[in-house]
């Protein structure tokens, strides 16, 4: 039976609304509360190209006890004309003003109207919210006429922001009102107009399974008539015509039926196109379209495919082929330092030296002091001469020793560099203190390749906000800067190389017979130093027995780590080498030597305890566990020290102050640290320090609970209704937008979970009650945001059909501006925290979604040129390859052909192979690097996605080569993961293929600490071959699955010997 809403009754539904909820709760900072005086409020009726009243869907408020009368919108709206109709005539003009938000940073961040934006321009582009803000006098045009006043807009660089180049005569805001000075003049009715037409189009619904009942609503439109027969719904729709690119304008239908409820975008179907949802059985069209259900389906059929269904179909993804595929890289700098320290260094690509100062100018520590440097960043340019001619790499292909090369005219210029401490020793645990001094050493390795001989000179320089005047002494290079004349570096000219000054330059030159070679060497303290010892130390120190000090300290450090070996070089280069990236990011806290700052960039970022915990856990699977540790010792330490960013009541218990090296304010930060600290005790069975650390778990999850319990109160009603339950308003990663966040909630969520069932493990009392907490919370999420997907108009795929879309934000009704909440923090992360079970249908409309609409769109992904082409090698990823969980929903569901293809895909467009690291952002193009590196938390992600192809151990079974690539078990392949910490104990696993014998071999040394549930073995044949039959120790062996792979096992307690035979 239909129901029928038409647009008449939206002013007296407005009024009643308003008249109900007069006695609303005292206005708070963001939202306010709602008046009672707008009883006279109408819905001006739609007309055919006139522009759209947009107040009938917003909220009429008061934030200042009747002082003044508003609306507030869930979105940002470009207004460009205010009408007012006064109950009386008002005394006195210039005693109100029209007001408006002014938030996000507009104008000078706005939304283009004119296109969407790209995303490397948009991605973090805020758009407000109504909490972070300010009121702002409206610049206008006056016009009354009797009790109707109209507003219009003058440029809004004429008088409100005379700076800017913006001359729109439009604002952007989610809140205007009228101010009142003095007695408040009535007012019986209030428009406000942005350029958005009207137009009417007739549609109807075909139902494959028609319902009992539907309700029609429509949001920015009306539905004038609904009427529902013989399995169609006809309806009438006033909709309209948005002006601007990415507008909050669009007319969204939604029908909530017994059986689905969806909503449609009027103008989609205004233009022509079939709405079709086979998953509802349902078909939306024009009502001249007379298209069946059946007929448009099978026409459909006969076109495009998802790319989640060519993906099925292709043969699977390789590395050689993403690579080759991949535009090519240019160079990256390489990041140098000592563990333990926070004095880091940087190889510039050309082989300049930057020196990094910023912590140890803003945390105090014994080196701050010692600082003389007037920038935070001085470069010390070497002066090797860029030419084509060129190579970088380092040293065995993984220790942090950099090595840079150039040619020119007949000579080779190589130059070696790497940290050590500025003492010439390393304590016994190798980790030193976080201030302690560190000075990089350098060689340079001249060699003549010619039969002449040849005169060689490297002109260095030292910039310091400008470049220094230079002198020196004895082998030091003095520089003059603001703060006066310090010792910048030091060079040991080893009997060859000839020193001399003149102005800003020290040039070394070197006289080098035929096809000889010449040596140097240069010493940089990261401290300035000044007392004779000091500089004792800087000159004392010797670069051979430096180097064989450092290098040899590093191959020890590296070989403690769990090792995957794989059949592809360049990864089995970047899994040995990465251990050394996230130790030189884990700084040692100045003056405490038993907590770490877990910073996710070498210079600039510091502790974003999300990204850090990605880093953090990849050490713990290492077998790292004593650094691991000391990170989270910080947040145990300084818990509630620090507040996020959002509506919150308190910032006790808040698992984010790092000492001032906290970063980000990212609401998530809290979740993910209550996921680790879980992680730890899964990786360690450590019981005694979960005890310790419980009180703290404890309090982090009583945060999460009694913050939402306030999302419950009276203020939660209304517009703001669908809230109930989450976290209250708070900011997203890069974006500032206090907003209810889909993964802010969802990784809240997460984090409590796991940290209740660890605490469960041990029979903690609180345990059981903060899992009933964790699930009714997860219920929570579930509500607000299947209830956001159904007001969302459903999205189009590559094969025509449409699927439901979950917004990142539970009051936005589709997308999201840029690729961060769109993408990055999008509804992938309902499949990977728990929320949507792989085994619903809005697994696939995620995932679909993604591959469809996300990666590959200009406005969220890369601007690939030919994505028809392009798509399988270029696709997959998002604008931060490596750190979106993009590969991990298809584990959880088990497919191992688009993991294959999305691991590949991200690694060969982030990886750096010269110097072994992953780039953060490949912008602004792909082959382009961006952000701070090493970025340890992202090659993290990317490292534990490797081990995941080996090892899958995140619930109670244990599974094996899940989703190892097939090529990788070609006839006399072999792949093996040695000492890999799991949930379950420590393991190893080896895999070799004799597929041209008919057999392959997986050798399991099992975990032993606490057994599985159940091992699946899986053996990927090369060619997609079923087993037919398996031993197990040499014995015949029943428990297999030809189709799924899988041999399955019992818990094992000794090393086992698994052979799946083949015809």
């Amino acid at each position: 039976m239909g129901e029928s809403t038409a647009w008449v009754t939206i002013g007296a539904l407005l009024a009643a609304i308003c008249l109900t909820l007069a006695a609303s709760a005292p206005a708070s900072a963001g939202e306010g509360s709602r008046p009672t005086s707008l009883s006279a409020q109408r819905t001006i009726e739609p007309s055919a190209g006139q522009w759209m009243d947009v107040a009938p869907f917003g909220e009429i408020r008061t934030w200042e006890a009747g002082k003044d009368v508003g609306v507030l919108w869930e979105d940002p709206r470009d207004i460009f004309k205010v009408v007012v109709k006064f109950a009386q005539q008002p005394v006195d003009a210039a005693s109100i003003k029209l007001q408006y938000w002014v938030t996000g940073g507009w104008p000078r961040n706005r939304v283009p109207r004119d296109k969407e934006s790209l995303a490397r321009l948009s991605g973090w582009t805020p758009t407000g919210d109504w909490f972070n803000g300010h009121w702002q006098d409206a610049d206008v045009q006056l016009t009354t006429n009797g009790t109707e006043w109209t507003y219009t807009f003058n440029p809004a660089n004429a008088k409100e922001f005379k700076e800017s180049d913006f001359d729109g005569k439009y604002r952007t805001t989610m809140k205007i009102r009228l101010l009142f000075e003095g007695q408040p003049a009535p007012v019986a009715e209030l428009h406000a107009f942005t350029d958005s037409v009207w137009d009417r189009v007739s549609a109807v619904v075909q139902w494959l399974d028609p319902p009992t009942t539907v309700k029609t609503e429509a949001f920015n439109g009306y539905v004038s008539s609904s009427t529902t027969s013989a399995g169609q719904t006809q309806l009438d729709v006033w909709y309209v015509k948005p002006q601007a690119a990415f507008s909050r304008d669009e007319t969204i239908v939604t029908l909530r039926t017994n059986k689905h409820s969806f909503s449609f975008n009027a103008r989609e179907v205004a233009e022509g196109n079939r709405i079709l949802i086979p998953d509802f059985g349902v078909l939306v069209t024009r009502a001249d379209d007379k298209v069946t259900y059946e007929q448009a389906r099978a026409e459909l059929a006969k076109g495009q495919k998802s790319r989640f269904d060519l993906v099925s179909e292709l043969p699977e993804q390789t590395l050689p082929k993403a690579w080759s595929d991949m535009p090519l890289k240019g160079r990256i700098y390489m990041p140098l330092a000592v563990e333990g320290s926070r004095e880091h260094f940087a190889v510039l690509p050309n082989g300049d030296i930057r020196i990094g100062l910023q912590w140890a100018k803003r945390i105090k520590g014994k080196d701050t002091p010692r600082i003389k440097w007037d920038s935070d960043e001085p470069v010390i340019r070497v002066g090797l001469p860029v030419t084509n001619r060129t190579g970088a790499s380092i040293e065995e292909g993984i220790l942090p020793i950099a090595i840079t090369w150039y040619e020119s005219d007949g000579v080779r210029y190589l130059e070696e560099a790497f940290a050590t401490p500025l003492s010439g020793k390393l304590p016994r645990s190798g980790r030193v203190p976080g201030d302690e001094p560190i000075a990089l050493m350098l060689k340079f390795r001249l060699t003549n390749l010619s039969n002449v001989s040849k005169i060689a000179s490297l002109p260095m320089k030292v910039e310091d906000g400008g470049e220094q005047q230079l002198s020196i002494r004895d082998g030091l290079v003095f520089g003059k800067g603001k703060q006066g004349e310090f010792v910048r570096f030091y060079i040991s000219s080893n009997g060859v190389a000839d020193i001399n000054v003149q102005g800003t330059v020290v040039t070394c030159s070197v006289s080098i017979p035929p096809r000889q070679t010449r040596e140097f060497f240069a010493t940089i303290p990261f401290i300035t130093p000044e007392t004779p010892e000091e500089i004792a130390a800087l000159k004392s120190l010797d670069y051979y027995e430096q180097h064989k000090l450092i290098a040899g300290y590093w191959k020890k450090r590296l070989a403690q780590s769990a090792r995957i070996i794989t059949p592809e070089p360049m990864i089995n280069q970047f899994l040995a080498a990465y251990p050394s990236h996230a130790l030189i990011n884990t700084d040692n806290e100045p003056g405490n030597d038993e907590r770490a700052m877990a910073k996710v960039g070498t210079f600039h970022y510091g502790v974003y305890t999300n990204e850090s915990v990605m880093m953090i856990t990849e050490l713990d699977r290492r077998g790292y566990h004593d650094v691991a540790r000391k990170a989270y010792e910080t947040w145990i330490h300084y818990q509630g020290t620090a507040a996020l960013p959002g509506d919150y009541s308190t910032k006790e218990g808040v698992f984010y102050g790092a000492g001032g090296c906290q970063a980000g304010g990212y609401n998530q930060h809290h979740g993910w640290c209550l996921w680790g600290l879980a992680e730890h005790y899964w990786f360690t069975g450590d019981d005694q320090w979960l005890r310790r650390v419980a009180p703290a778990i404890v309090k982090g999850c009583d945060w999460i609970i009694n913050e939402r319990k306030r999302t419950f109160g009276e203020e939660y009603t209304g517009i703001r209704e669908i809230e109930r339950g989450l976290l209250p308003a708070g900011s997203l990663e890069d974006i500032g937008d206090w907003k209810s966040w889909m993964s802010n909630n969802v990784m809240n969520y997460w984090g409590m979970h796991n940290a209740a069932k660890a605490l469960a493990a041990i029979g903690h009392p609180d345990a059981q009650r903060l899992l009933r907490e964790a699930a009714a919370y997860r219920e929570d999420i579930r509500k607000a945001f299947f209830e956001a997907m159904v007001r969302s108009p459903v999205a189009r795929l590559r094969d025509g059909t449409y699927v439901p879309i979950i917004p990142s934000e539970v009051h936005r009704r589709g997308r999201s501006v840029g690729w961060i909440c769109e993408v990055l923090e999008g509804s992938i992360h309902m499949i990977r925290c728990g929320i949507v079970d792989p085994s619903e249908p809005a697994y696939y409309w995620i995932m679909k979604d993604y591959e469809d609409n996300r990666y590959l769109a200009e406005q969220y992904g890369y601007l690939v040129p030919y994505p028809e082409r392009d798509w399988f090698s270029l696709g997959g990823f998002c604008q931060q390859p490596s750190l979106l969980c993009s590969p991990t929903p298809y584990i959880m569901d088990d497919h191992p052909k688009h993991y294959v293809r999305a691991y590949f895909n991200a690694f060969a467009a982030g990886y750096f192979p010269e110097r072994a690291m992953i780039t953060e952002h490949p912008l602004p193009n792909l082959g382009n690097y961006a952000g701070d590196h090493f970025k340890s938390s992202d090659e993290g992600m990317n490292s534990s996605w490797v081990r995941w192809m080996f090892i899958w151990d995140e619930g109670e079974d244990l599974f094996l080569a899940k989703t190892m690539p097939r090529y990788w078990l070609a006839d006399g392949k072999e792949v093996r993961i040695e000492r890999a910490v799991t949930h379950f104990g420590v393991m190893s696993m080896s895999i070799k293929s004799k597929a041209a014998s008919g057999f392959i071999e997986m050798t399991i040394d099992p975990p032993t600490r606490n057994a599985p549930r159940a091992i699946y073995a899986r053996f990927r044949h090369p060619e997609g071959k079923s087993m037919n039959r398996v031993t197990v120790n040499g014995k015949p062996y029943d428990n297999f699955d030809p189709e799924k792979e899988w041999v399955v096992l019992p818990p094992l307690k000794e090393k086992t010997v698994v052979v799946a035979y083949y015809d």
